[in-house]
């Protein structure tokens, strides 16, 4: 991690932007704990705004909701309806299926939950590995799902998985 800073309030900028990331990298005795919680947290979210974003698509529900525009991009596709346990892209149209959560775009959904779900090893047991998966899946991303299929692979292999069995099962 670099840290580039002109004064000393940039520098201290940095440090607080990838405070999570050090500790979760220096803490070798609690990692899995912070692992844990973070999953916990994130899986909690997605399905939380799951079930009014399925609502919402397929049904007239009205919902309450705040228009935002994301400052860095001035074009016309960064417009969203922030209804507080998801947001919606106004211009992606009512046609599209895709849940993006908290995120701006699905495909950042997808890619965060395969990520989740390898260093969760895709222990569906738990409730919040299930929802993280959920979130994968209505993310329609295929780069979620590219990521997530290839570390579904490494995690068989890394149990012990015959390369010719786990490709037959895939």
């Amino acid at each position: 991690i670099a840290f580039y800073s002109n004064n000393l309030f940039s520098f201290i900028e940095s440090i607080i932007h990838y405070f999570p990331i050090i500790i979760l990298i220096c803490d070798k005795t609690y990692n899995f704990k912070h692992l844990e919680f973070i999953s916990k947290i994130f899986g909690w979210i997605v399905i939380i705004g799951a079930v009014p974003f399925l609502l919402y698509k397929f049904s007239s529900l009205p919902l309450l909701g705040i228009p935002i525009n994301y400052e860095a991009q001035q074009d016309s596709s960064y417009y969203f309806m922030n209804y507080f346990v998801f947001i919606d892209n106004i211009f992606g149209g009512d046609e599209t299926l895709r849940y993006s959560s908290v995120f701006l775009e699905p495909g950042y959904l997808g890619t965060f939950s395969a990520f989740l779900l390898f260093l969760n090893r895709y222990d569906l047991h738990k409730p919040h590995n299930a929802f993280i998966l959920i979130g994968l899946l209505l993310s329609f991303s295929l780069a979620g799902y590219v990521i997530g299929l290839c570390g579904y692979c490494l995690s068989l292999l890394e149990r012990g998985l015959p390369a010719r069995r786990m490709i037959l099962l895939t």
